[in-house]
């Protein structure tokens, strides 16, 4: 018989360990593109043509006979000299 070389245990295209992490580097990003949906930014493009609103969260209000302090959340600090 000439089937020596299969009784082994190997196989005829057995990949060593770095041919086999040299192919999936090869082959991955490959497949991986090819599984890439296409890009729908209809929506946004729709969404920046329009204003946009600004909502602002106040955490406290102080106020003083020369000054009125408010603290806002984002850390702005809005100062009135004219009491409001």
């Amino acid at each position: 018989m000439n089937d020596k070389r299969l009784s082994y245990g190997r196989r005829p295209f057995a990949l060593n360990g770095r041919a086999r992490s040299t192919l999936c580097t090869l082959l991955l990003p490959c497949a991986l593109v090819g599984c890439e949906a296409d890009l729908n930014l209809a929506g946004v493009a729709k969404e920046a043509a329009q204003a946009s609103h600004r909502t602002d969260f106040y955490q406290a209000m102080a106020s003083t006979p020369q000054a009125t302090l408010l603290a806002g959340n984002s850390g702005v600090m809005l100062v009135s000299r004219d009491q409001g």
